[in-house]
């Protein structure tokens, strides 16, 4: 049985990769699908309405006992910086997600985070979002990260690689992790803040809209 063909078929899944009509059509043709999940998650899986409004979160409900989540978020946070290292098409998306996912708890994004991903989910004063700024703008922000973006975001793939750095999962909404990186290796990802003239009003601005400037500091 190749289960780790039937394990990234879920982890696509849970990650929203894979239509509901493709779902339906793997769990009723995936050889060996059974086998997998255990006969009552397997029946629970077949006896899901596709077609309803709550299909997404039945699916989810069964797969997600199916697999290890710690190995699952570690899955996807790598699909997310390796895409930020490819600059894939949707480049801004994942630069974003690393704001987001520090914000939801994953602290060894912070650099990350807040370097690069709020600057594309809250971008420089006048602008309320990325939809707001031209295809010019667009790009020249995304250019301007290169190529310190992906020497920081090298440093979390290696340390997710090596396993210095370990996702568990979530419990009571708090991400668990074991971080047995060296010192200098926390100093190295640790978030630097080389100009406070230029941070503080930026960042006063992405989080609050409030305006202050160089002479009110």
């Amino acid at each position: 049985m190749n289960t780790s063909k039937h394990k990234l078929d879920i982890f696509k899944i849970l990650e929203g990769l894979t239509s509901l009509k493709e779902v339906e059509k793997w769990a009723y043709a995936e050889d060996e699908l059974e086998t997998y999940l255990g006969s009552n998650r397997y029946l629970d899986l077949i006896s899901i309405n596709f077609n309803s409004n709550g299909a997404i979160y039945d699916i989810h409900s069964v797969l997600k006992n199916c697999i290890d989540e710690g190995e699952y978020l570690t899955w996807s946070l790598k699909r997310v910086l390796e895409a930020i290292i490819n600059v894939s098409e949707d480049v801004h998306l994942h630069i974003e997600t690393t704001y987001d996912m520090y914000c939801k708890g994953y602290d060894f994004l912070r650099k990350v985070g807040l370097n690069y991903g709020l600057s594309v989910a809250f971008p420089p004063p006048n602008y309320n979002s990325w939809d707001d700024l031209s295809d010019q703008k667009k790009t020249r922000l995304i250019e301007s990260f290169y190529p310190e973006i992906s020497k920081d975001v090298s440093l979390i793939l290696d340390c997710l690689n090596d396993q210095s750095l370990q996702i568990k999962g979530w419990k009571d909404n708090i991400l668990e992790y074991d971080d047995s990186r060296s010192i200098k290796m926390k100093k190295t990802m640790a978030l630097k803040v080389v100009n406070l003239d230029n941070f503080l009003p930026r960042t006063l601005w992405r989080l609050f809209r409030i305006p202050i400037y160089k002479s009110d500091i």
